[in-house]
């Protein structure tokens, strides 16, 4: 289920294979898999005969990494587990639903983000990354 030729991070190339979204829950303990996402591609969402024959349930669509990221926090907050930060890589600091649902929780974060991600800074425009760091005192 889910299987298509997309990019694999893991493997840093295309491959025919499924993407699984994970939260971890890390401290100087020890780390767990707390929750788990099967990444649904878009052509698998919407083909109906292909759900039928992989027995996908009704409720279950299309939905990008990030708004996976974004359900299983939400499972992660309704059980009473906040971490002290939360992580990603770019695919999830590109989500600006899952920066901005951070930042509405007051969860601190830190994401990747592409060079060229347009960014709130200093009034009502957009800046890109790359932009605001050139912008900013060597020290900053």
């Amino acid at each position: 289920m889910g299987v298509k030729r997309q990019y694999r991070r893991t493997a840093s190339r295309v491959e025919n294979c499924q993407i699984d979204v994970f939260l971890c829950y890390a401290s100087p303990d020890g780390a767990a898999l707390i929750d788990r996402e099967l990444y649904l591609p878009r052509e698998w969402a919407l083909d109906g005969e292909r759900r039928k024959e992989a027995d996908i349930p009704e409720h279950v669509g299309f939905a990008t990494k990030p708004q996976l990221g974004v359900a299983m926090l939400v499972r992660a907050l309704a059980a009473d587990l906040r971490g002290a930060w939360v992580l990603g890589d770019s695919v999830y600091g590109s989500g600006r639903r899952l920066r901005r649902f951070l930042e509405e929780q007051g969860q601190p974060f830190v994401l990747a983000i592409p060079s060229n991600e347009p960014l709130w800074w200093q009034g009502p425009e957009t800046w890109s990354a790359r932009t605001i760091v050139a912008a900013l005192a060597p020290e900053a």
